[in-house]
């Protein structure tokens, strides 16, 4: 079935697929041109002997098979000593030659121009299988099929002091998709039930946190999307999307939308060429913002054809926080003496941690080449340093592997093989995915840590440049596998050698905490159209034995998942941990 009959499915931003690529068909000698439309016959050719003539051409002509909407035939000339064939050859016959036949168009794909070449490296794109924005992994959200209208209800447990209140969420949505344009708005309304403080006394309230300052309002847009990565241009104002800046050396799946009670609506933008281009993002346009922007240039890809050199790639990246936590601000702790380590952090009638704060940046530079580049295999070999500000620098050299196979349903595996070398001040891939958790308090409680209170959790930024020693040798590994658009599923692991006990951390003992170097994901998506959409992520952060990387129990552990089922058209069940 062509893509035009069956639709298109639409998926998270990081796991959008290609779409199908259609063989066009030359049609059999009876959908030939009727002699009327025929161009003339020039001097050399002679006129067929009607005595001769193959059995097909006294069989009536059937006008061709109209096309689909919206495409027009291409008129291709078929070269002289061409045969159709179909054709009936015999000795003595002079044989009528087809002058044009007719070919349908192939159906609309949404493949950059640039993508046509199998010479020249063209930006980030080797026929439309595979593409750069196919090195994102895992979701948080579910975006639908289809274009739709309605208003989702539910029950919404949230964590508040001193206990969890349950409320009735409703939220009106709104979604239109199309081929390069997406919009989605919401509404939500979240409506209280019940909690252990005052009990039902406040049922029906609507909760004040979600509405009580400016930045509260972004929520209202979901996304306003154009193009997808790695297009000519890619424009994404969201409260979704998570970012990552060229090969993920200083910012990698950095997710900004954490904290239930603010939003933070944040733009993507690219623009790439194939010889210049940039990629930028931008946490938060409403407030202070973690941003990155990362400007490259292809030197030689105006000059020269061959792989090698057209598909070199330099480039800059610089990723900052314009207002970083450099130590917390504590009730009975204004001078953050630890003769009082069990001060509360303050917080403001707004719910926002109080700390003083400064402008920490990371800057880098990068370079890659492609090694093999076609229809079904690209691999591109990388090199970054970086450093960051007050602290150390870091080089990371790997490799991308990307693959396509299959023709009726599609197949894709990327594979990311880094290795590192760093120095103990400074931390690969700083603006993560946990970065928003992590630069408050870096390191998480235990669960056999009672008096954690008593204890010292300094902020990301004290953490790590209060680090020492030799520097550190590690590793990352990615691994991804779509099946079209029904399937994925992935994993990274990371680690690195050094020291893992903190000079200023402490917990309820006063003993020095302790954090392994090693993070691990694992993520499962079903997006199957039409019924069913089902997501999972789990995360191990700063893990320190591997025997442990699947208990779930640990303080460490962080675990999304997200379920859409869809029994008929006008319901659908919607639920998230």
């Amino acid at each position: 079935m062509p893509a035009w009959a069956r639709g298109s499915e639409q998926k998270t931003d990081s796991q959008q697929n290609t779409p199908t690529e259609n063989q066009a068909t030359e049609r059999k000698p009876e959908n030939l041109e009727t002699p009327d439309t025929q161009p003339a016959r020039t001097d050399n050719q002679q006129p067929p002997d009607k005595e001769a003539a193959p059995a097909w051409a006294n069989e009536p002509v059937t006008p061709p098979a109209e096309p689909p909407a919206q495409q027009m035939p291409i008129i291709v000339p078929i070269p002289e000593n061409t045969q159709p064939a179909d054709t009936l050859k015999t000795d003595n016959a002079t044989e009528q030659k087809p002058q044009q036949v007719i070919k349908p168009a192939e159906e609309s794909k949404a493949i950059p121009q640039e993508a046509q070449s199998a010479k020249k490296e063209r930006r980030g794109d080797t026929s439309g299988l595979i593409y750069e924005g196919r090195s994102s992994i895992g979701a948080s959200s579910i975006i639908g099929s289809k274009s739709h209208i309605g208003v989702m209800g539910g029950y919404l447990r949230l964590p508040e002091y001193p206990y969890d209140a349950h409320y009735l969420h409703i939220e009106p949505r709104i979604e239109l998709l199309w081929n390069k344009f997406a919009l989605s708005l919401q509404g939500p309304l979240n409506y209280k039930l019940y909690d252990a403080d005052t009990g039902t006394a406040n049922i029906g309230k609507l909760r004040s946190k979600d509405w009580d300052e400016p930045s509260d309002y972004a929520k209202v847009i979901r996304f306003v999307k154009y193009g997808r990565k790695d297009d000519r241009l890619y424009l994404n104002i969201t409260t979704l999307s998570s970012s990552t800046l060229g090969h993920g050396t200083i910012m990698r799946r950095y997710v900004p939308n954490v904290d239930v009670d603010h939003k933070k609506l944040g733009i993507q933008f690219d623009v790439n060429h194939d010889y210049i281009g940039f990629q930028s993002t931008v946490s938060d346009i409403l407030g202070p913002p973690v941003f990155g922007v990362m400007p490259f240039v292809r030197p030689f890809a105006p000059f020269s054809d061959n792989l090698l050199a057209s598909s070199l790639s330099i480039g800059f990246t610089f990723a900052a926080d314009t207002d970083a936590p450099v130590k917390l601000k504590r009730i009975y702790l204004p001078n953050y003496q630890f003769a009082f380590p069990n001060g509360k952090p303050y917080i403001n009638e707004q719910n926002r941690l109080q700390y003083d704060s400064t402008f920490l940046y990371i800057w880098g530079v990068d370079a890659h080449i492609k090694i093999v580049r076609t229809k079904y295999v690209d691999i591109k070999p990388y090199v970054d340093w970086s450093t960051m500000k007050d602290g150390g620098w870091g080089f990371t050299g790997g490799v991308l592997w990307r693959f396509a196979f299959g023709e009726s349903i599609r197949n894709f595996i990327t594979l990311r093989t880094d290795y590192r070398h760093f120095m103990p001040d400074y931390e690969p891939a700083y603006f993560d995915t946990f970065y928003e958790f992590q630069k408050y308090q870096y390191f998480m409680p235990s669960s056999s840590d009672y008096d954690y209170r008593k204890g010292y959790y300094p902020t990301k930024r004290e953490e790590i440049l209060s680090r020492t020693g030799d520097p550190r040798n590690g590793y990352y590994l990615e691994l991804g596998y779509e099946l079209d658009k029904y399937f994925a599923f992935g994993a990274s692991i990371e680690n690195a050698t050094g020291n893992i006990y903190s000079t200023l951390g402490r917990d309820g003992s006063q003993n020095p905490l302790k954090a392994g170097n090693g993070n691990f994901l694992f993520y499962l998506s079903l997006p199957l159209p039409y019924f069913m959409s089902a997501h999972f992520t789990y995360h191990k952060i700063a893990y320190t034995d591997m025997s442990n990387i699947l208990d779930y129990k640990e303080s460490n552990t962080i675990i999304l998942a997200t379920l859409k089922f869809r029994p008929i058209n006008l319901i659908g069940v919607y639920a998230s941990l």
